[in-house]
């Protein structure tokens, strides 16, 4: 027991409200509110007491405190819209007290708590932050505690909030797993208008999978493919090419399907999603908005899909396998070029494109029966570049860059036969397209392709204007817009061997020849074989040298070879030999030369690609 001996006291306690602070202060934060102050008297407080807005008195809580006369008190407080009045008292030991009466506006906020979450053990702070953002400003509660989850904020209803979500260095934004209703997402990006009461949002955080992937490169490409069930044609034939920067998950690429090539720009969360800038869109429209193309990253591979309606296309784009810090293998750069030349080293590869027998079966006379032809350059770092002709005299340029496991995938928009001029209708109906193998241990090969697609419109034929469109546009007219397809098989390419020694020719003979050229279907009556000349190194020797039956020009710089002849079809034109060209491989049974030519007979408006091979007798 405690016995406490009291002289009189008449003083009145001391008594102060500091929040709200000042009278008729506006006060705009959630409810409840906290109102706080100090009260105190020398010989000790008994009570603090509230009065709401003429409401029975409610006893504060008081604090602890050594000096007697500051003594701290609180009461959460739910005040009225509008104005709000207090009227506080004080009550000393004995019996004393003192009053103030406080009023104030206040403005009710709602609560708007903002979690994080990110790997297990890392603090928050390290891992991304939440930026928010409203007019008026949004409030938060002080002090703000390090790595605190959730942090909470005070909004105005009605008003429009903003968050973006900040990750830190190793780590990306995955996604919103909590948000309010009717809140819109793009990406980092989480928005919604204030609703009149408290919400949370919760954004993740994941360890940057980008960082994980393996790879000597951030360049990645891949072929779009028609869905099981999708019509086969060129608007389902394309490619997508993709650059990623992975501290940041930014991506810019293209897309290129049915004669229509479309910049873009994204962003690869941390959950695998693709969102296109700058509206963060799960999808890309384009192609005046016929076409929408998705992209999701997983197993270190991008997947595409594009859609126009029924169409659906789908493909992988693979990672690029070299780079300035990851070359080519030095064996492979055969392609010696001058110290001064931008690249000091190249592969350079001839590759033919041979006919093949269609599935289901094909008239042979309704697609070329000769042989395309390309040269690949491959630059240090595995970008390449194929160049060459399609046995029906299309051009081909495509460049691409080496994936993993050596692939090269190749898609070559063409022009239309008889155009002149390339855009998105003259280039959307034609296209080559296909998977390259790179595999120099092979022994007949170092890169080979099987089933190219191969899509070409059919054409009006012309009978008048330039010459090179007529004949142009006379050649399959029907043209194949299902596809048809082709083989490609090739090998490096030696500048510094002769023509001899690269088709694997024997000693040059006086009477019987060291070479063979060899013409077969384009409308022959009987295959066509030309033993008349040797080739010794470089140079074609006729026998005799006066005959006039046929010419052969080989460029050993290039591996390509031309010339004409004289055909044994009806009705020859009497003024102009048939043309043939065609490439040389150095390895293997694929040792020789591979080409074209095309008929033409008098008054024959259907000419047709026959086969061209070089090589030994």
């Amino acid at each position: 027991a405690e016995i406490r001996l009291i002289g009189v006291d008449n003083l009145r306690p001391g008594l102060a409200i500091t929040a709200p602070a000042v009278p008729g202060m506006t006060v705009s934060t959630t409810s409840p509110y906290l109102v706080t102050g100090t009260a105190g008297d020398v010989g000790g407080i008994d009570r603090v007491e509230v009065v709401l807005n003429g409401g029975a008195p409610v006893r504060a809580v008081l604090g602890s405190s050594v000096v007697p006369t500051a003594v701290p008190w609180s009461l959460s407080i739910t005040p009225r819209v509008g104005l709000t009045t207090l009227m506080v008292s004080a009550y000393d030991l004995a019996g004393n007290f003192i009053s103030v009466v406080r009023s104030f506006t206040f403005i009710q906020r709602q609560a708007l708590a903002v979690r994080r979450v990110g790997p297990s053990g890392v603090p928050l702070d390290l891992v991304g932050q939440v930026n928010v953002a409203s007019t008026p400003a949004a409030t938060t509660a002080l002090p703000l505690v390090p790595h605190a989850s959730p942090r909470d904020y005070a909004v105005l209803p009605g008003r429009p909030v903003r968050l973006q979500a900040l990750p830190r260095p190793g780590y990306l934004f995955s996604h919103w797993a909590a948000m309010p209703t009717g809140a819109t997402v793009a990406g980092p990006v989480l928005s919604f208008t204030m609703p009149a009461q408290d919400v949370a949002a919760e954004a993740v955080f994941v360890v940057n999978p980008l960082l994980s992937t393996t790879g000597a490169c951030n360049v990645f490409a891949g072929l779009l493919r028609p869905q099981t069930g999708t019509p086969t044609s060129n608007a389902t034939y394309g490619h997508v090419t993709a650059t990623l920067v992975p501290a940041t998950g930014t991506l810019s690429g293209r897309v290129t399907i049915h004669g229509v090539s479309q910049p873009f720009s994204a962003l690869v969360l941390g959950s695998g999603g693709v969102q296109f800038l700058p509206t963060y869109t799960p999808t890309l429209l384009f192609s005046a908005g016929s076409r929408s193309l998705t992209l999701t990253f997983s197993g270190g591979n991008f997947q595409a899909q594009v859609s126009a309606g029924a169409l659906v296309s789908t493909g992988t784009l693979a990672r690029a396998a070299h780079s300035a810090a990851n070359p080519l293998p030095a064996a492979l750069l055969n392609d010696r070029l001058p110290a001064t030349a931008p690249v000091a080293n190249r592969a350079y590869l001839t590759i033919a494109l041979p006919s093949k027998a269609q599935s289901p079966a094909l008239p042979l006379s309704s697609y070329p029966q000769g042989d395309g032809h390309a040269s690949l350059v491959l630059d240090p770092h595995g970008t390449a570049t194929l160049v060459g002709v399609l046995a029906d005299g299309t051009g081909i340029t495509a460049s691409t860059v080496v994936v993993e496991g050596g692939v090269l995938p190749v898609f070559a928009r063409l022009r239309t036969p008889g155009t002149t001029v390339d855009n998105a209708i003259t280039l959307a109906q034609s296209s080559l397209s296909g998977l390259l193998q790179l595999d120099t241990t092979q022994a007949n090969s170092d890169i080979t392709g099987s089933d190219l697609t191969w899509f070409r419109p059919a054409v009006v034929q012309r009978v008048v204007g330039n010459p090179a469109e007529i004949s142009a546009t006379q050649r399959y007219t029907a043209g194949w817009p299902q596809g048809i397809v082709v083989d490609a098989v090739g090998a490096l390419y030696d500048r510094s061997r002769s023509v001899q020694a690269s088709l694997g020719l024997s000693a040059p003979h006086p009477v019987n020849g060291n070479a063979e050229i060899l013409m077969t279907q384009g409308k022959l009556v009987f295959d066509n074989e030309i033993r008349a000349l040797n080739i010794v190194g470089n140079v074609v020797e006729k026998i005799p040298a006066t005959n006039p039956e046929f010419t052969l020009v080989p460029v050993p710089n290039t591996g390509f070879f031309s010339g004409t002849f004289t055909p044994n079809w009806t009705s020859p034109n009497p003024r102009v030999k048939p043309a043939y060209r065609g490439i040389i491989l150095q390895k293997g049974s694929s040792k020789g030369g591979y080409g074209f030519f095309f008929s033409n007979r008098v008054n024959d408006l259907d000419p047709e690609s026959g086969r061209v091979t070089l090589g030994a007798p």
